[in-house]
C-alpha cells in the first residue's frame, strides 16, 4: 500500500469520523486529528475559506470518505491556508511530500497564495547544495578553461581586444568604462551564457527607469532588462553582471521547469528536483511571489527561483572577479563566494 499524507476529521460533537481524505501520496504518513468545528471557528481562517470547506466536509460525509484528489486538494488550498501551520510534524515531511504540496497549491490560483506559499517556502528546506547543483553551468562559465573560448568568440564576433581585457578594466575601472562598451558586454555575455546552455537569446532592453530597479526579465523569458539609471550600471560593473545572471538564471529555471512539466527531466537525472521545485514555483501560473505582494518583501526574495537566482549570480560574479580582477584588487565583501538572498 502506498504511503500517503492523511487528514483524519473529528465530526463537530468532538467523535472521530472515519472519513479519510488522500491529500497526497508520498513516502511518509501524517495523520492529524483536525477538529472541523474548531478550525471552521479559528479566526486565522479567512470567511470564504470557512464555506468552502463546510461543502467539502459536507461532501465528504455524503461519499463517506471516498474523495477524489481534487477535492482533497482544495480542502487543503481552501482550509489550510492560515491553519496548515498547526499540522503537527508538517517541518519533517520529506522534501517529495513538501513538493507535492507546493505544486498542488501552484497550480490554483487564490488570492491568498502568496500567504500559503510563503509560510511553505519556509519549510522547504532546500539547502545550499541543491542551489550549488543549479549554479554550476555559472561556475562552468566562468572558468579559466572556458576564457580562452569567450576571448575566442570575441575576437569571431568582430569586437576590439580581447573579452578578458574588456572585463578586466569594466571590473576594474566602471565609471570610466563607458556605457556602450558595458552594454557591448553584457550583450556579449548573454549571448555566449545562452548558448552555452543550450538557450535561445532573450533581447536584453536597456532602459531609463527609476534608479532603485536594477533590472527584470518578462515572464515569458522572452526580454531581460537592465536599468541605466541604476547605481550600479554607473558604479559596480560586478553588480551589473550579477543582475544580468540573475535575470539569465530565471530562464535556466524556467527551461528546467518546462522540462519537468513536459516530461523530459528523468528522475534519475540531477536535476531532476530542480526541475519539479522550478516548475511549481515559476511554471504552473500561481506559484510565483512578486515583489509587492500582501506578506512582505521576504516573502519574494525567499522562495526558489529568486534563491536560487541570487546564488547562482553571486557565483557568476564571484567567479569573474577572480578570473578577470585577481591580482588586482580584493574582491568586494558581497563576492567572497555565492550568496544566498538575505
Amino acid at each position: 500500500m502506498t504511503p500517503a499524507l492523511v487528514v483524519i476529521f473529528n465530526d463537530q460533537s468532538g467523535q472521530r469520523n472515519p472519513a479519510v481524505i488522500v491529500v497526497i501520496k508520498g513516502p511518509v504518513i501524517l495523520v492529524s486529528d483536525f477538529t472541523f468545528a474548531a478550525a471552521n471557528n479559528n479566526a486565522a481562517v479567512r470567511p470564504d475559506h470557512k464555506l468552502e470547506a463546510q461543502e467539502i466536509y459536507d461532501d465528504v460525509m455524503r461519499r463517506k470518505g471516498k474523495v477524489d484528489p481534487e477535492t482533497a486538494r482544495r480542502f487543503v488550498n481552501k482550509v489550510y491556508y492560515r491553519a496548515y501551520d498547526h499540522l503537527s510534524g508538517l517541518s519533517d515531511l520529506s522534501l517529495g511530500l513538501k513538493l507535492n504540496l507546493y505544486e498542488s497549491i501552484a497550480a490554483e490560483n487564490n488570492p491568498y497564495n502568496a500567504e500559503f506559499l510563503d509560510a511553505l517556502n519556509q519549510e522547504m528546506g532546500l539547502t545550499e547544495a541543491f542551489y550549488r547543483q543549479e549554479a554550476k553551468f555559472m561556475e562552468k562559465f566562468f572558468s579559466g578553461e572556458h576564457a580562452a573560448v569567450l576571448d575566442r568568440q570575441w575576437s569571431e564576433a568582430g569586437h576590439a581586444g580581447t573579452f578578458s581585457e574588456a572585463m578586466h578594466s569594466a571590473i576594474m575601472n566602471p565609471e570610466a568604462t563607458g556605457a556602450e562598451k558595458k552594454k557591448e558586454l553584457i550583450r556579449f555575455i548573454a549571448e555566449s551564457f545562452c548558448a552555452f546552455t543550450g538557450q535561445s537569446c532573450p533581447e536584453i532592453d536597456f532602459f531609463k527607469g527609476d534608479p532603485r530597479s536594477r533590472g527584470y526579465a518578462a515572464p515569458d523569458g522572452s526580454v531581460v532588462g537592465i536599468n541605466e539609471d541604476a547605481p550600479s550600471f554607473r558604479q559596480d560593473f560586478l553588480e551589473l553582471l550579477f543582475t544580468t545572471m540573475h535575470e539569465l538564471d530565471h530562464r535556466v529555471q524556467r527551461d528546467l521547469g518546462e522540462a519537468c512539466r513536459d516530461g523530459r527531466l528523468d528522475r534519475d537525472h540531477p536535476l531532476y528536483t530542480a526541475g519539479r521545485v522550478y516548475q511549481a514555483n515559476l511554471v504552473n501560473g500561481f506559484g510565483y511571489i512578486p515583489p509587492e505582494n500582501p506578506v512582505g518583501h521576504e516573502a519574494y526574495t525567499q522562495q526558489p527561483a529568486e534563491v536560487g537566482a541570487n546564488y547562482a549570480a553571486g557565483m557568476a560574479a564571484y567567479r569573474a572577479n577572480k578570473l578577470y580582477g585577481a591580482g588586482w584588487r580584493k574582491p568586494a565583501a558581497r563576492f567572497d563566494g555565492p550568496r544566498l538572498a538575505a
